[in-house]
């Protein structure tokens, strides 16, 4: 019997013992499976992408897949994001891709990744951040903190 042909709660039942890259890869293999994922990746509601970057399992893991990749898939059901926004220590294709791709945030925490800072260069942001429909948005301390 081949994997794909499982019904739909068998392979979700599936997803629901793999980690978040693990199942990206295996929603990578085919159409079927990219769907099925889809409906999985529903439940990642919220998504705290600075412990996920800086998380040294996921670390040793990760030269599989980048984290633009797992924005991509998971970014449009996050509501609850955790981010650094400052594009010179995330780079400035993830920080597109997280423009582009969360675009159902509700709620947003921007954090200074652990470093003190002069803050973020938030123009680039302006745009994205009027077409959320924020509820909630934090301010880690050390960006409003001057230096």
């Amino acid at each position: 019997m081949l994997l794909t042909t499982l019904a739909t709660d068998v392979l979700l039942e599936i997803y629901g013992y793999l980690d978040l890259i693990d199942a990206i890869n295996l929603s990578q293999t085919c159409v079927r499976l990219r769907d099925v994922a889809q409906l999985h990746f529903k439940r990642y509601k919220t998504f705290n992408l600075e412990n996920f970057i800086h998380d040294q399992e996921q670390a040793k893991r990760r030269n599989r897949i980048d984290v633009s990749t797992v924005v991509k898939h998971i970014g449009a059901f996050v509501s609850f994001l955790v981010v650094d926004l400052d594009e010179s220590r995330i780079g400035s294709n993830l920080a597109k891709t997280i423009r582009k791709y969360c675009v159902n945030v509700k709620s947003l925490r921007i954090d200074a990744g652990g470093n003190r800072h002069k803050g973020c260069r938030c123009t680039y942001y302006s745009e994205w951040l009027k077409n959320l429909k924020l509820e909630k948005i934090t301010l880690e301390e050390s960006y409003l903190r001057s230096e």
